[in-house]
């Protein structure tokens, strides 16, 4: 979800959706992982009210940006399942710094070859 991050009553939440292109139900996983001290998938899906394999995916990109992580843990039954928790407060606020650095710099650059590439259009 593409949230414009530049109207004066652009939120937090709405620059987090738009440094990671962030759903609306990412945005609602990584709310209740929040709250939580960690959360199984099957948990987070009646949570959010949504299929196991659509909640799935949303970990993945929680977990790949770096938002969240999960841990196996070993059942004494044999076999394990996994719990899935927030980063910290502090590990999400520096993720997003490190994003915003990111795209800063190939704004950067794409603004340096402005002149080169519209000239290219006028030949």
């Amino acid at each position: 979800m593409k949230r414009d991050i530049t109207k004066p009553n652009a939120t937090c939440l709405d620059l987090l959706c738009y440094l990671y292109s962030l759903t609306q139900l990412d945005l609602e996983v990584l709310l209740a992982l929040l709250k939580r001290q960690g959360a199984t998938l099957d948990e987070l899906a009646l949570v959010v009210k949504r299929d196991r394999t659509t909640v799935f995916r949303s970990l993945q990109k929680l977990v790949s940006a770096g938002l969240c992580h999960k841990e196996a843990v070993g059942r004494r039954e044999g076999g394990y399942y996994h719990v899935y928790s927030a980063a910290s407060k502090d590990r999400i606020k520096t993720l997003c710094e490190t994003r915003i650095d990111e795209i800063t710099n190939r704004l950067k650059k794409l603004v340096q070859n402005l002149d080169s590439e519209l000239e290219s259009f006028t030949r």
